[in-house]
């Protein structure tokens, strides 16, 4: 069960890995709220590094969005994690984004569009 601000959110899940998060990131996040009048946001993040790490690189994220109300939660680092993420989401609005190649099969496999950071987009 989400928060009450959860409702009517777009949800962008950040797949990242330990070396990466670059400027490529924080535009298509920009990109989305702008292009799309995004008001009210919930960033999911996977990934192997863990709480407090992947918040000290959301930091410019979270800047930039000053205008919107923001819930991030970190969902944990693992495929499963992910798998249980997709499946909870299925009918909300979502981008993902991914950094880390290792999730991109099992988001073809269960049929999600993805953006592949720094590389080519597949799905």
């Amino acid at each position: 069960m989400g928060l009450l601000i959860e409702e009517g959110a777009y949800h962008v899940i950040l797949i990242l890995s330990r070396d990466y998060l670059g400027d490529s990131v924080v535009g298509e996040v920009n990109n989305l709220v702008v292009g799309r009048g995004v008001r009210r946001l919930v960033i999911h993040v996977i990934s192997p590094d863990g709480r407090p790490k992947y918040f000290e690189w959301l930091r410019s994220i979270l800047s930039s969005l000053i205008s919107c109300s923001i819930v991030v939660r970190y969902e944990g680092s693992s495929k499963e994690d992910l798998i249980n993420l997709l499946k909870s989401l299925r009918n909300d609005t979502t981008l993902i984004l991914v950094s880390d190649q290792e999730f991109e099969g099992v988001l073809r496999e269960l049929g999600f569009n993805y953006k592949f950071l720094g590389g080519v987009s597949y799905g």
